[in-house]
């Protein structure tokens, strides 16, 4: 824990193996392709066809768990016996930061320009 004053401290997450890019999903899933997906059966939880509040079948999926994202992936992956998961925090990440190796995405250092922070 950081007392106050105290400049925060930022890890630069470092992958190996960058091939996930090429696997990841280039847009979201889109609510009708999680109703399909939600009609197979279950794997370990239920998940609820229509989770979302903005609705339309070409909207993103929102309002939805981890833990319901994952039973999504464990749904595709056993009906088309290829591969789905979720990306690690660090591929996450990396995928985030677009290549850049600095503590911020606009650099080195942060200010009060750019950021409503106390120093």
């Amino acid at each position: 824990m950081r007392n106050a004053g105290q400049p925060l401290s930022f890890k630069a997450f470092v992958v190996s193996d960058r091939t996930f890019c090429e696997k990841c999903g280039k847009y979201p899933v889109t609510q009708a392709q999680w109703e399909v997906v939600a009609a197979l059966p279950q794997i370990n939880r239920e998940l609820d066809p229509n989770p979302s509040y903005f609705k339309g079948s070409k909207r993103p999926v929102e309002r939805i768990t981890w833990l319901e994202a994952v039973e999504f992936c464990d749904r595709l992956s056993k009906h088309t016996s290829k591969p789905y998961r979720l990306p690690s925090e660090a591929e996450w990440e990396y995928a985030c930061r677009a290549g850049t190796t600095t503590p911020f995405h606009f650099g080195d250092t942060i200010t009060t320009d750019l950021a409503k922070f106390s120093a």
